[in-house]
Formats: structure tokens, C-alpha cells, sequence
């Protein structure tokens, strides 16, 4: 996501729009699809580099999630009913996404979608320990974490509850080293 790219046309209404699938937007969904600045001033971050650096370091993970969401065709599912929305984040790491846990910096998925409850289960062999659900957003309770120490291959072998969708960060999809792909390999 960067400033320079712009949406084409914001977030979609109407029958089979994004709205009727997964809920109106909040108001800080066509920020996040302008770019980090019309973001962090939405947010009213300071212009200072320091200050938005921070803020990139701290929302990209959600932001990437809520960012890919909005994208999706009017062919996508329907978000679950009576549920919340299972994410499984493949390769998630304590030091990374787990502190953004912590530090519930998830919260902007429940801002993206204000409708709509949210489980993240935390899965990579460098998370500390498994645990059960714990706030992800703060206080608010509308998007959950958990944590699950495994590979994914290993954990979907477990035969777990099927996730509404899969993300992998920084799997090295794409790069041409073999040493940082093969790792990943049987997960992916």
C-alpha cells in the first residue's frame, strides 16, 4: 500500500458489493484504500517520519488484511453469519504478530469492519506457546487472537476447524533462494 496508489473508485455498493457481503465499511476504509498518508491522517498521526514510521510498522499487518479484503470480486463468499471470521496467519512469529496482539493493533480489522467479529489464530513454530483466545484489539473484544505452535502443514493435519481464508507473511513466495523457501514448502 503507498501513497501514490490510489483506489480505483473506493469501496463498492450495491447488489453483490463488498457492503452486501461483509457489511457496510467504516469510515476508515476508503483511507486505507488511498495510501498510509490519508491513513495515518485519519487517524491523525502526526507528519513527523519517526511518528509514521512507527504507525507503518505497527498497523501493516492488519492493514494488508483489511487492504486484501476490501479487494475482493463480488464472486468472493459472504462473510460467516453467527460466527466471527477465522484468519489463520501462517508463519506468524511472538516478536511480530504476536505482540501486535499484545499491543492490539488488530483493532483496525473491527475498524475496516465494523459488522463483523474476528478469530486470528496465530500459527508458525515461532510462537512462544499455543494459548487460548485473548483481545486483539484492545479492549473491545471484537477481534480475538490465539496462538498455535506449530508449521501449518502440521496444525492443519490437526484437522482444526477450517479457516474462512489463510494468510502467509513473509513466506518467500517469490524470491529465487531456495533457502528461504524450502521451509515453507509443505506448508504452502
Amino acid at each position: 500500500m503507498a501513497d501514490a496508489e490510489a483506489a480505483s473508485g473506493g469501496v463498492a455498493e450495491g447488489p453483490g458489493s463488498l457492503a452486501e457481503r461483509w457489511g457496510p465499511p467504516g469510515p476508515l476504509a476508503e483511507p486505507l484504500l488511498a495510501g498510509w498518508g490519508a491513513l495515518a491522517d485519519a487517524l491523525s498521526i502526526a507528519d513527523e517520519p519517526g511518528q509514521r514510521q512507527r504507525f507503518r510498522e505497527a498497523k501493516c499487518f492488519a492493514a494488508a488484511v483489511a487492504w486484501a479484503l476490501l479487494q475482493l470480486p463480488s464472486t468472493a463468499p459472504r462473510a460467516p453469519v453467527g460466527r466471527p471470521v477465522v484468519v489463520w496467519l501462517v508463519g506468524a512469529r511472538s516478536l511480530m504478530e504476536g505482540q501486535l496482539v499484545q499491543d492490539g493493533e488488530w483493532r483496525l480489522l473491527a475498524d475496516i469492519f465494523p459488522d463483523l467479529q474476528w478469530e486470528l489464530v496465530l500459527v508458525g513454530p515461532e510462537m512462544d506457546a499455543d494459548t487460548d483466545a485473548v483481545p486483539a484489539d484492545g479492549a473491545d473484544g471484537r477481534v480475538q487472537a490465539r496462538s498455535v505452535r506449530l508449521k501449518g502443514h502440521d496444525y492443519a493435519r490437526q484437522k482444526p476447524p477450517r479457516p474462512d481464508f489463510a494468510v502467509c507473511f513473509n513466506s518467500g513466495i517469490g524470491t529465487l533462494s531456495i533457502a528461504l523457501v524450502k521451509h515453507w514448502l509443505e506448508t504452502v
